[in-house]
């Protein structure tokens, strides 16, 4: 069985376009260094779990802002309980739902409050809860597609390191809010001032809408679930001013309904727009679609925890960031090539018993 790797390369956002990263393919770690600004892309599936917020975490020396919908990955939760053994603060919002839901979440919830730990269950204001993304020392911050489970296994999943101070301002600032959100049952927002970072249920339907009318030649998605209008009515229209469109998703969405994407998927099979999706089972050649990016022309990005949803977008609490750069760009495309090439073209008449 074949494992696709992490891939990390280290750019300049929105800096001008570098040499071009090698895709080894074969467990080699891919680095590259332009300006000031750092900018890493990490990937799912990845047989390594989740080095990349290991590896963050284990270098926190002062402080750790972590807002996750699941955690039940052990490397995670032991490497936050080391890092609060060596005094560094480390606050974690959960969602509430999850959490309430699952004895082992629960359980975990007491081993790192045990180890010093504060952990607080989501605010009743949102939805959910559905962040995956970290800030560590006020110096560099994840937003990312991953929840801290073993999906790393079988999970097509991407992740964005940045060191942007004002996306990490602002993440904190929001994270701070949602802190005391949870204690009252809030939904206040921060001003939100960031022109690379999207939140639900504030601003992330015109960002992500804003960045398919800048398309001029391509787009390539990949999303679990797809159900507003308002992202699929910019899609038609962007099909209408002959943008090539590519869209992937699973064919069994992880939910109540394992076919919710159909219909969606049904109204933008029209002409310039390709739909494959992902069929079961899962495996690391074929993964699980779970990554929610969006990429224009080749050179500008969307990554984040943002499902296309009527949910997600409106009523939950998500984080995403848009970034201009044509390294990170192709190393995403790179990705989406290989689960295109794994994945089938819509059937005309999917029925629940193809996602058993």
């Amino acid at each position: 069985m074949k494992f696709f790797i992490l891939l990390v390369l280290v750019v300049s956002l929105g800096c001008k376009k570098g040499s071009q990263p090698d895709s080894l393919g074969n467990g080699t770690n891919t680095n590259q260094q332009v300006g000031n600004d750092e900018l890493q892309i990490f990937f799912g599936p990845n047989p390594q779990g989740h080095i990349a917020f290991v590896n963050l975490i284990n270098s926190a020396q002062k402080s750790i802002n972590l807002s996750m919908f699941r955690l039940t990955e052990n490397s995670d939760v032991q490497a936050l309980i080391a890092a609060s053994k060596r005094q560094v603060k480390v606050e974690i919002i959960l969602d509430r739902e999850a959490t309430q839901a699952s004895s082992v979440i629960q359980k975990i919830v007491v081993d790192l409050k045990n180890a010093g730990v504060e952990v607080k269950e989501s605010t009743t204001g949102f939805s959910i809860t559905h962040e995956k993304a970290m800030s560590i020392d006020g110096t560099t911050a994840i937003i990312s597609t991953m929840n801290m489970t073993m999906g790393f296994r079988t999970t097509r999943d991407v992740g964005v390191i940045t060191k942007d101070l004002d996306v990490i301002s602002e993440f904190n600032a929001v994270f701070e809010a949602d802190w005391i959100n949870a204690d009252n049952g809030g939904i206040y927002t921060p001003p939100l001032t960031s022109e690379k970072l999207l939140w639900s249920p504030n601003n992330s339907t015109s960002k992500l809408t804003g960045l398919i009318r800048e398309s001029t030649k391509t787009i390539d998605l990949q999303v679990e679930n797809f159900t507003n209008d308002n992202i699929s009515n910019a899609l038609i229209a962007a099909a209408g001013r002959n943008i090539q469109i590519r869209i992937l998703t699973p064919l069994c969405s992880l939910n109540p309904n394992p076919l919710l994407n159909i219909p969606t998927l049904k109204k933008l099979s029209i002409g310039n727009i390709q739909i494959k999706v992902m069929p079961n089972p899962a495996t690391a050649q074929a993964p699980y679609i779970h990554a929610k990016t969006l990429t224009v022309d080749r050179i500008k990005s969307y990554v984040g925890s943002i499902n296309f949803s009527n949910n997600s977008l409106n009523s939950a609490r998500e984080v995403g960031i848009i970034f201009k750069n044509q390294d990170a760009a192709e190393l995403i495309r790179t990705e989406f090539e290989k689960d295109w090439i794994q994945a089938i073209v819509l059937p005309i008449d999917p029925q629940p018993a193809d996602c058993l």
